[in-house]
């Protein structure tokens, strides 16, 4: 597994994951909301900890999403025969915080809270720092197609 971190402010970090077929991220949940870009890879699993539960999801070049915090207990799993690589924007409630902190002990069940005001302003501001993504990543999908 390669992570790198793009950039990080007190309101966001932006990460870059990729995942070898097979390979799987550490058990963690996900403390705040995220915008996902994925730059390449034809498949990914979810897999649960407590449950056992395991999600297929086709994924696709180009293909992004929107996604909420999550406090099960779970991971992503390479299930596809290509590597997979994604650049996650992840927003911050407050300075400092790990948007996926790992889970290493079984300790089926576990639930974290998650503290996050939905409001007018926190909506302006996920809007605001969406068109920001939106144009990084624009440039950034320019940058990887003059590679090719």
């Amino acid at each position: 597994m390669q992570m790198e971190v793009i950039t990080q402010r007190d309101d966001l970090v932006i990460r870059r994951l990729v995942l070898a077929p097979g390979e799987a991220m550490p058990w963690h949940t996900d403390t705040c909301h995220r915008f996902t870009v994925i730059v390449r890879g034809d498949q990914l699993s979810i897999e649960y900890r407590d449950s056992g539960e395991e999600i297929q999801i086709p994924v696709q070049p180009g293909a992004t999403g929107w996604d909420e915090p999550d406090a099960r207990i779970h991971r992503g799993i390479n299930t596809g025969a290509t590597p997979y690589e994604e650049v996650v924007t992840f927003y911050l409630e407050s300075p400092k915080v790990d948007p996926q902190p790992e889970h290493a002990r079984a300790n089926p069940g576990l639930i974290l809270p998650i503290h996050f005001r939905a409001n007018k302003d926190v909506t302006k501001a996920l809007d605001a720092q969406a068109q920001l993504t939106a144009s990084i990543l624009e440039a950034m999908t320019k940058l990887l197609n003059q590679r090719k």
